[in-house]
């Protein structure tokens, strides 16, 4: 037992020097290494502040149409890497707080939001749609109700589709006589118009879908002047053949695809020129128009033809004799145009008294 404890004191000894050497080398190496001088006095290295710039943002979420107070606006410190040239600056523009006071927004504003000189417009004695309405534009209104209208949940800013159903009457026509036997009447619906931007519901200005829904019986939407004069005639057609105008909803996922989330590049866009259409018809009405007019002549020169050239003397035998039976000369016609379409009903000529003059 005596030598088995000898024997792990010589092992805990040599366990000893060899750590104190292995920690004398450690220290060795490390006085070893070069030192940077330090100076006396000398300050710790401090990163790089970042240089900002105040620009002037929103305070809270502001609607389009409202009309900025003092508040609404602040300045904040802005990085200057990040700056845009629409941005409002303190350097650039010192009184910029109280210039936007009583400006109207013409957008959406979210708290934080940089203001720029776009989103706001000075109405100086103007209307505020005229503010809205993009240059080139136009604002005309159509009538709609909770069905045609999506139940109320088309809001101003969103895009729809311009529907228009009619009805036609289609007149069924004898061949041999040219009387009406009867009428049909059908309905038909076409999109006439597409991408077309909503400007307000009634007299309700706002974008978002935090807005409420809005059941009006009226919609501003913005289209070219050309397509103003179309949706005038639209609205007219609508009306004369007791006809309406539906509003389709456009999604916000078709659109981004589409145009890429640019809003102003989505314009609207004419799938059926409801004039061109009336130009066709008129021109349709008017050929069967010719057409009747050159029977009526053929006829009328058959009939002088036959009868005008009796002598006076032979004209009371003529007077006398018994009428021409039914079916040898066809009777005159009258023209009917209803819903772009023509035809000649017969009429029978009205018989006047002769009249004598008394003698004085």
């Amino acid at each position: 037992m005596r030598g088995v404890r000898i024997f792990i004191l010589l092992c805990a000894c040599l366990a000893a020097m060899a750590t104190m050497w292995l920690v004398k080398s450690a220290m060795n190496s490390q006085a070893a290494l070069p030192r940077q001088p330090v100076m006396a006095g000398a300050a710790a290295p401090v990163a790089p502040v970042a240089r900002t710039e105040d620009v002037l943002v929103v305070s809270r979420d502001i609607r389009i149409g409202e009309t900025l107070r003092p508040g609404d606006v602040r300045w904040q410190a802005w990085p200057a890497d990040a700056l845009v040239t629409s941005f409002v600056t303190r350097s650039s523009r010192p009184q910029a707080l109280d210039e936007v006071t009583s400006k109207v927004t013409r957008t959406r504003l979210t708290q934080g939001e940089p203001l720029t000189q776009s989103k706001i417009l000075d109405l100086q004695g103007g209307g505020l749609m005229s503010g809205i309405v993009r240059e080139g534009m136009r604002a005309i209104s159509l009538p709609i109700s909770d069905v045609t209208g999506a139940g109320g949940f088309i809001l101003p800013g969103d895009y729809v589709d311009i529907l228009l159903t009619r009805a036609f009457t289609i007149d069924m026509v004898n061949e041999e006589t040219g009387v009406v036997n009867r009428q049909i009447s059908e309905n038909r619906t076409d999109t006439i118009m597409r991408h077309v931007r909503i400007l307000a519901i009634d007299q309700v200005l706002g974008e978002g879908v935090r807005q409420p829904s809005v059941v009006g019986a009226t919609a501003t939407v913005e289209v070219t002047p050309d397509q103003a004069e179309l949706m005038a005639l639209a609205r007219q057609i609508a009306q004369q053949s007791r006809g309406f105008i539906t509003l389709s909803l456009l999604s916000f996922e078709e659109l981004n695809s589409a145009f890429g989330g640019d809003v102003d590049k989505i314009m609207p866009t004419t799938r059926l020129d409801l004039r061109q259409e009336a130009a066709r018809l008129i021109a349709e009405a008017e050929t069967k128009r010719a057409q009747y007019e050159e029977v009526r002549r053929q006829t009328q020169e058959a009939m002088r033809a036959r009868f005008g050239a009796a002598s006076e003397d032979e004209a009371p035998a003529a007077a006398a004799a018994p009428a021409v039976a039914p079916g040898a000369i066809p009777p005159p016609r009258l023209l009917v145009v209803r819903s772009g379409s023509a035809a000649a009903v017969p009429t029978m000529p009205s018989a006047s008294p002769a009249t004598e003059e008394t003698p004085k």
